[in-house]
């Protein structure tokens, strides 16, 4: 692909050295338009959450040796970038065709010891990692949105544990240490490439990876990295707060999720929840679990969360109807749901119509089905 501007219709002159008019050139552009990376400016926070769209792990995508063909972006994506670039540009237009403009990326590709690809770690090479960022931000989807990318920092395996001797409550300051040397001198190549970050791969509320001060010192590190970028915090499935468990050592917040959700926006590090649902029945059959909310199966918690945390007119109406109280006002992202895809119990079109209930009770976008909310934008696939 061209990193030159081309437009549609425009004749590219060629004088010939005596400046005799030599070949008038009539080029028509294919569907994208590739203009130089000094002129690709990134989104403000605020568009690249409301605009989200994305499918992290539930499209298929044959004949890559992707695991039961699912294109699992935070390893497909670096791994076919570094060795089979032809099944990169293969996944790349599998999220194109759907109207996708966000992908989930990391500096390491490792999930279950290389399952769905052989290990990548760019962690140290910050260099050659931007060339990845830049590439996939030279693609555009069917609509000609630039692809942008949401990057997570943590909980990939580069640095297996932050408990000192993996005793849980006790900060190991090596490991932090370590994180953060990688977390700024990736962000002092790479930072103008990156629209999206959240800290972790699900690293909290559990206790056995990293405490609540690690996890907010490591929030705070990525907000300063990344300045201009909208900071998503990702935890464990049906969780809403990275402090809830009062007793346990190094916990700012003494274990209250109201009071983390508080003082991480007065700090201005975190923006938002990239929520992850409850798998197995209760996404599958849920039905089958009804509770009181009225909205059924892991649909009941996602409906908490909304009402408790949510900024979008959605969540705000669905409030005045339960007449709850709002912790704090952040950005909301109805965003994992693969894993029984990604396993083959279920698929992408189980995956959209999920994405469709969830956006019906409240949240701006979804990250695991190709599908936008009607504000004059919706494509339906």
């Amino acid at each position: 692909m061209s990193r030159f501007p081309v437009r549609l219709g425009r004749a590219i002159k060629v004088l010939m050295p005596r400046g005799r008019l030599a070949i008038v050139l009539a080029v028509f552009a294919a569907s994208t338009t590739c203009v130089p990376l000094a002129a690709q400016p990134l989104p403000s926070a605020g568009d690249f959450i409301r605009r989200y769209q994305g499918n992290f792990g539930s499209i298929e995508v044959s004949g890559c040796g992707f695991h039961n063909d699912n294109l699992f972006d935070p390893v497909a994506l670096l791994v076919t970038w570094t060795n089979n670039r032809p099944c990169f540009e293969k996944a790349m237009a599998a999220h194109a065709s759907r109207g996708d403009n966000r992908v989930v990326v990391d500096p390491r590709a490792d999930y279950h010891g290389g399952q769905g690809g052989g290990i990548v770690d760019l962690w140290h090479e910050p260099a050659r990692f931007r060339e990845f960022l830049v590439d996939i931000r030279r693609h555009s989807n069917d609509r000609g949105e630039r692809f942008e990318v949401l990057l997570f920092l943590a909980g990939d395996s580069h640095i297996r544990s932050f408990l000192k001797n993996g005793a849980h409550g006790v900060p190991d300051p090596e490991a932090e240490a370590h994180a953060l040397r990688d977390i700024r001198a990736l962000a002092a190549v790479a930072a103008d490439q990156v629209a999206g970050t959240a800290v972790c791969w699900e690293c909290r509320p559990q206790a056995d990876f990293m405490t609540a001060g690690t996890y907010e010192r490591l929030g705070k590190a990525v907000a300063e990295a990344f300045p201009r970028a909208w900071h998503g915090q990702h935890l464990t499935a049906g969780a809403d707060s990275w402090s809830s468990r009062p007793g346990e050592g190094d916990d700012p917040n003494g274990g209250n999720k109201l009071r983390a959700w508080q003082r991480c926006t007065a700090d201005g590090w975190c923006d938002g929840l990239l929520y992850q649902f409850g798998v197995g029945a209760e996404y599958l059959q849920p039905l089958s679990h009804p509770n009181y909310t009225g909205h059924p199966g892991a649909l009941g918690r996602y409906f908490e969360v909304v009402v408790r945390l949510a900024n979008d007119p959605e969540a705000a109406a669905a409030r005045a109807g339960a007449g709850a109280p709002q912790w704090a006002s952040v950005d909301l992202l109805a965003f994992e749901f693969i894993y029984d895809a990604y396993n083959n119990r279920s698929d992408e079109a189980y995956g959209l119509q999920w994405c469709r209930q969830a956006l019906a009770i409240g949240g701006w976008g979804c990250g695991s089905a190709s599908y936008r909310r009607s504000r004059g934008q919706e494509k339906t696939y």
